[in-house]
């Protein structure tokens, strides 16, 4: 047997964490056992487990063709979905730095979801969900919950769809201005995770997220959480956009959560902002700021050993428009491979019966498409040649982020001693 090339190890105190990017397992076990892990994959009570987990391998394997033939087997699946449904282009707020610049001027069509649309998209669900185990679906905007009679549709609607081979998965995304307690009363129970944006503490939140009057939106969307707190207890994620001036303001507000005992309900995802849609493009094809992602690596550091939570969004991958079972829709029914893509060139729509018409190959292209790199990347599991949207290495980012994230996972979830 030999160890797995995508093994990542974290040295403790007193123990070792291995994580393998192909599997997503993680195992601890004790510092002697890590010194001594080429007996331990060897030794007869052991090495089927570690083999199974994917830690090790036999040796005659070749773990390069076994990561693509893994990888391949996912993306050309038809046992999964993921489904990425835009209910409105428009928002109630005017953030400075919203990058969604092709919503706001995009003006064919309807500017909602309407449930005649709903109606073909879920035709086309009934047709997919034959082979399906899994369908992960993502409602987002524009606002959603400026929709909200849609997202009471597509809850009914997706609930009949379930039995015992089919397991559905709901998340939405909402800057949480609208999420009052009547309307999460009547969702909670169909909603597995919910994404709320709030930038730094409430200053500067209110210099970024802002009504179109220009009034600010702190006070609104914080109260929202913590009346819903308790109906979604584990399911939401606070992102924060940070550069490196809020993220000097995240302090205060990590110290507001903590006081309204809502540091271990939620999990903290930190995220890079730019200005407008232009400098976001440019910034993803460019290398991001190598400081700020060390600000946001010991932000992570400081909440982790304050009994904060984060869910493992670092290592998720690879990109969604390499799977062949995974859409954007918007509310007139085109079809985009991812919804970094939306509102500019669609790949096609759903007809009135409820399939794709297709209007060009690049929709395959992708998923057909591999990069040389994945022959020789430790990060290729998670990876597979990066974002399509981005189109661009991420190993720089990664190298600088992976294992620092993972420590801070690990100390979150694990009481891990570093």
């Amino acid at each position: 047997m030999k160890k797995s090339m995508y093994n990542i190890y974290i040295q403790g105190k007193k123990e070792t964490a291995i994580f393998n990017l192909l599997t997503r397992n993680i195992i601890v076990i004790s510092n002697n056992e890590y010194l001594n892990f080429d007996k331990l994959i060897n030794d007869e009570e052991c090495k089927e487990q570690l083999k199974s987990m994917g830690f090790s391998l036999e040796n005659n394997i070749n773990e390069i063709e076994l990561m693509k033939y893994t990888l391949n087997k996912g993306k050309f699946s038809e046992k999964s979905m993921t489904l990425f449904l835009s209910l409105t282009r428009q928002c109630n707020l005017n953030c400075i730095y919203c990058y969604q610049d092709r919503r706001k001027t995009f003006d064919e069509g309807n500017n909602f979801l309407n449930k005649t649309a709903w109606l073909k998209i879920f035709e086309f669900l009934k047709k997919k969900s034959i082979n399906l185990n899994e369908l992960h679906i993502t409602l987002f905007g524009g606002e959603p919950l400026l929709n909200k009679s849609i997202i009471l549709q597509i809850i009914d609607d997706l609930n009949s769809l379930k039995n015992q081979t089919l397991k559905i998965y709901i998340n939405l995304i909402t800057n949480g201005v609208l999420l009052d307690k009547n309307f999460c009363e009547k969702i909670y129970k169909s909603i597995n995770y919910i994404q709320i944006t709030i930038d730094g503490n409430k200053s500067t939140h209110n210099q970024l997220r802002v009504f179109p009057d220009g009034s600010g939106s702190f006070d609104i969307i914080y109260n929202n959480l913590k009346e819903v707190i308790n109906l979604f207890e584990n399911k939401i994620e606070l992102r924060i956009n940070v550069n490196k001036e809020i993220i000097l303001n995240c302090f205060s507000l990590f110290k507001k959560l903590k006081e309204d005992s809502l540091n271990k309900s939620i999990a903290i995802n930190l995220h890079p902002i730019f200005e407008n849609q232009s400098s976001f493009e440019y910034g993803c094809k460019k290398n991001t700021d190598k400081d700020l992602i060390l600000q946001i690596n010991d932000l992570y550091n400081y909440l982790s050993k304050h009994n904060f939570k984060f869910r493992k969004n670092f290592i998720e991958g690879p990109c969604i428009a390499k799977h062949i079972n995974s859409f954007a829709i918007d509310e007139n029914l085109n079809i985009y491979k991812c919804p970094g893509f939306l509102y500019s060139k669609s790949n096609g729509f759903i007809n009135d019966i409820g399939e794709i018409n297709f209007l060009d190959s690049d929709f395959f292209k992708e998923v057909n498409s591999e990069q040389k790199c994945i022959n020789s990347c430790i990060y290729a599991p998670i990876c597979y040649g990066g974002c399509t949207w981005q189109n661009k290495c991420n190993k720089e980012i990664l190298d600088l982020t992976l294992e620092s994230q993972l420590k801070s996972y690990l100390i979150s979830r694990y009481n891990f001693e570093i």
